[in-house]
Order: structure tokens, then sequence, then C-alpha cells
């Protein structure tokens, strides 16, 4: 990202805003994180995102979708769930490692219990490693999606 252009994070709300974050969400998905996954774990992470479940916890307020945009492009989308567990945090492969990642669980963080926990897939482990979180539980695979849950104290 180049230092004249600024990166504006903002929560998403309107359901068309949604869509385009979950769309972004796949698509990188998809690009990144997916290659490592079978058939089945490709099906599971789709299932989970067309399944309503976000949509439903935005509206029912124990979610909270974020995006971050660099000028009016879309670069980043995170999503916290009851204020203590990241469910989403994607950044396009473009602009991994410009600060993107750590601006999105930064603002996740405002607002949360005393930690915060993510099943982070295999292609984000290091990243939550650097930023503090510990293993919690050993890597396992459920429905076709290999994670290990992770956790971070904050206060």
């Amino acid at each position: 990202m180049s230092r004249s252009e600024a990166l504006c994070i903002r929560r998403i709300s309107s359901p068309e805003d949604i869509k385009d974050c979950l769309r972004f969400v796949l698509r990188v998905f998809r690009e990144t994180a997916g290659r490592e996954f079978d058939d089945e774990g490709r099906a599971s992470f789709s299932a989970f995102i067309y399944s309503g479940t976000i949509e439903k916890s935005i509206e029912d307020g124990s979610g909270r979708l974020c995006a971050a945009y660099e000028g009016e492009e879309l670069a980043g989308v995170s999503l916290i769930r009851e204020n203590r567990h990241i469910s989403l945090l994607f950044v396009r492969p473009d602009m991994q490692k410009k600060g993107i990642g750590s601006a999105l669980l930064q603002k996740m963080t405002e607002g949360s219990e005393e930690y915060l926990t993510v099943n982070a897939a295999p292609t984000g482990y290091a990243f939550y490693k650097k930023k503090g979180f510990y293993v919690r539980e050993k890597e396992k695979t459920l429905d076709g999606i290999t994670f290990t849950l992770m956790e971070k104290k904050i206060h």
C-alpha cells in the first residue's frame, strides 16, 4: 500500500455491502487458504458463507463485520462474533504484508472481552502467532477444514 493511499476501516451493516464482503471473502479464500483444503473443506467453507449465519449475527448484534478499503478498493474483511471469536479475516493476496490484517485485527479488539480466539487456517497460523496468539488446541480437521484453535489475552 502506498503511503499516499489512506486505509479506511469501516463497520459493514447494509445487506448489499455484506454481500460484497462475502463475495470478496470467497474469492480470497479460493486464491489462498482454499487451495490447501480438499473438496469437502472448500464446500464446507462455501456453505458457511452462504448459510445466512453471518447476516443473522450482524442483524442481531452478535457479529461485527468490518471492511478495509484502500481508496475505493476493498482490501480486507474481518468478522468477530460475540466480541471474542474471529470468524473471518481475509486480505487480498496482493495487499498482504502491508498492515491491513493487523489494522483489521486491531479494530476487532475494540470492545472485545478479555481474550480473542480464532480457528487459524494453516495459511494464517504464522500471522496470528506473530500477533501474540498461542495454541489452545492442537491442529485438527473438521468437515474438511484444517485449523488450530488459538487465543490471545487482550486485557
